[in-house]
């Protein structure tokens, strides 16, 4: 079966009944070190001061930032045509970051791209034509389409240049620079330059692990009025819609049976095209490997299959799409996520719970901490909410490797805080600061680690921003547990992502704690603490036997705590020395001991820092196996 359409207005899309819907594999490639190479750096066809390597909206806004300095600036890139997500992808409904007083903190080139659009939600047609006439306006801007990157050229542990392959005519075309911008899918300049990364999450011990990706698809005939009151009057504070978007359908889309089991579906993120014409970001494909062509190809197909299914559902059951049909999907995968740089700062998910300001500073975002389903049977989380937080200046740093910054998602964020940085917006104005820094650190003769720790240099690149548009102005907002004796164990507990407060920031860090619930998190603790305490458990510790399920109490108490910690000391295989300190409890410091001692039931907070004790007690075995 084949269906040939127009999707975007700007590009057609083929489906084929194959693994071969993608063109090459757009992670594969080898480093070349300075001297490996079959040509001598005179003989680069090009040299210009800064390279910006990927089409997306986080390198076009590098690459206009960059230009805008005066810098003669190479965008470069393997698409047809500039937009990314925004365009291939289908991702017409933008995730906003706005502050409590309701600022928007993505300013700068973002908030002259979003002015220039419909709303929230946009014709992908005009997302093409603004971001083509930012780079058009531009006279020390050139742009180059289907280039792919093949390997770079390194000298002294300093990019110098890349080898890219035309994908028109198999020519292999050799560029050099002074300076490089990675806002590649994967950041794959990085990688195959040696930079070190983490892969999904594997900094909380789940490696194979990545948030689902998604295949958007456009449907035709919506009632969009029927939909919108629909919205409006169904009692949800979390749902809802304007003349441009919809979010919602929870209720009815929880009653859809997937045909193919890997496949699921989430509430319905509907952005308005022109007329009654739409594309739903809903369809969630977990357990592709986004470093795998066939993988991504399968979990294409997989999607692709299934909505003629879904189609129907939402036909049947969704007010407003009684009469709709399907009309297209988007040219390529919604990849959520794939690699995060090691960079010489790391933002973490507590620095976004806990608003963290850093003095290198230079952008910030506020959107919740949503972690897709990593698999087809794991939930779907929202983390929490955030007031803001801000994107260090050093997260686009690699700790490895002179003359290159990272933008996007693949900057340096933990696994969790990706949840929420991961977003266009925030990735624009990460992309628009390197553009700056680049001019910075050539002005200055610095390279990228050495600009990143003067503070006179970050200071001029902060206010350069600032006078361009940029939002850098911070308001202290205080958070949940701010003033709690067991702030630790909230934060070692945050930081394995396993504190779900949703969109409402509900922690109850206060309240009880479940004993069925603790139960659950002392056995994804073990998993995930892998990484933070450099151990390695020989099997999974997916179920610990302890005495007396059937009869467990409703809350934790302090014999339930001990009873549960003995049993997992038996399974994990620690040592008879630590059976008394644990089933005493004796591993407490007099703090927390003294806290926990007048009640017999534990709150959340203090189950919170009972683990993180208890923790750093069988460490030092476990790290000695």
């Amino acid at each position: 079966m084949l269906l040939l359409f127009a999707l975007l207005g700007v590009v057609s899309i083929i489906i084929a009944a194959g693994p071969a819907l993608l063109e090459g594999d757009i992670f594969n490639g080898n480093t070349v070190k300075a001297g490996e190479a079959d040509f001598e750096a005179a003989e680069f066809d090009e040299k210009h001061e800064i390279i910006v390597l990927g089409l997306d909206p986080e390198g076009i806004a590098a690459a206009v930032a960059s230009a805008r300095s005066g810098r003669e600036t190479l965008l470069i890139g393997e698409r047809r045509q500039p937009g990314g997500l925004m365009v291939q992808g289908g991702l017409n409904t933008i995730d906003m970051n706005f502050n409590p007083e309701g600022d928007l903190l993505t300013q700068g080139l973002f908030a002259e791209f979003y002015h220039q659009l419909e709303g929230i939600s946009f014709n992908t047609s005009t997302a093409l034509r603004v971001f083509r006439r930012m780079i058009r306006e531009e006279e020390k801007l050139s742009w180059i389409n289907q280039e792919e990157l093949q390997e770079p050229v390194l000298e002294d542990g300093r990019i110098v240049g890349i080898i890219t392959e035309n994908k028109r005519d198999g020519e292999r075309n050799y560029y050099a620079a002074e300076r490089f911008i990675d806002a590649s899918q994967g950041a794959r300049l990085a990688a195959q330059a040696g930079v070190p990364y983490i892969r999904g999450m594997e900094d909380i011990g789940l490696s194979d692990n990545f948030q689902a990706a998604t295949l958007v698809f456009q449907l035709d005939n919506v009632n969009w009025h029927e939909a919108l009151e629909h919205l409006r009057a169904d009692g949800d504070p979390h749902t809802g819609g304007d003349h441009r978007s919809l979010w919602g359908f929870w209720d009815e889309m929880q009653t859809y049976e997937n045909r193919h089991p890997d496949i699921r579906v989430r509430g319905l993120n509907v952005g308005r095209q022109s007329g009654d014409r739409v594309l739903i970001n809903a369809l969630q494909i977990p357990d592709v490997d986004p470093f795998c062509q066939e993988s991504r190809a399968e979990g294409r197909l997989k999607a692709f299959r299934e909505l003629e299914y879904l189609v129907e559902h939402i036909r049947e059951n969704v007010p407003g799409f009684s009469e709709v049909e399907l009309a297209g999907i988007a040219e390529e995968l919604y990849i959520r996520q794939d690699r995060q740089i090691e960079g010489i700062e790391r933002l973490d998910i507590n620095d976004a719970r806990e608003h963290r300001v850093f003095d290198d500073m230079i952008g910030m975002g506020s959107y919740p901490v949503d972690i897709q389903r990593t698999s087809p049977e794991a939930p779907n989380l929202v983390l929490f909410n955030p007031a803001q937080y801000s994107i260090p200046f050093q997260a686009l740093v690699p700790e490895e490797i002179d003359g290159l910054l990272v933008v996007g998602k693949s900057a340096s964020y933990g696994s969790q805080a990706h949840g929420s940085a991961r977003v266009i917006p925030v990735g624009m104005v990460s992309g628009e600061a390197a553009g700056v820094a680049g001019d910075i650190s050539l002005s200055g003769d610095l390279n990228f680690r050495e600009m990143a720790v003067d503070e006179d240099k970050i200071a001029r690149l902060q206010s350069e921003l600032i006078s361009r548009g940029a939002y850098l102005d911070w308001e202290d907002y205080s958070f949940a547990g701010e003033e709690s004796w067991a702030l630790e164990g909230i934060r070692f507990i945050n930081g394995l992502g396993l504190i779900q407060a949703g969109y409402d920031n509900e922690f109850g860090f206060e309240e009880p704690m479940p004993d069925s619930e603790f139960v659950s998190l002392l056995e994804t603790a073990l998993i995930r603490a892998g990484p933070k305490f450099g151990y390695e458990l020989d099997e999974k510790i997916e179920n610990i036997n302890f005495p007396g399920k059937e009869d467990r109490p409703e809350h934790l108490t302090k014999a339930s705590l001990s009873s549960l910690l003995s049993a997992a000391r038996v399974d994990l295989g620690l040592s008879s020395s630590m059976e008394k300190v644990i089933s005493e409890l004796l591993f407490m410091d007099r703090d927390t001991a003294a806290r926990v001692a007048e009640n017999d039931v534990l709150t959340r907070q203090a189950s919170y820092q009972i683990l993180l004790e208890f923790f750093e007690t069988i460490v030092p075995e476990l790290q000695g196996r």
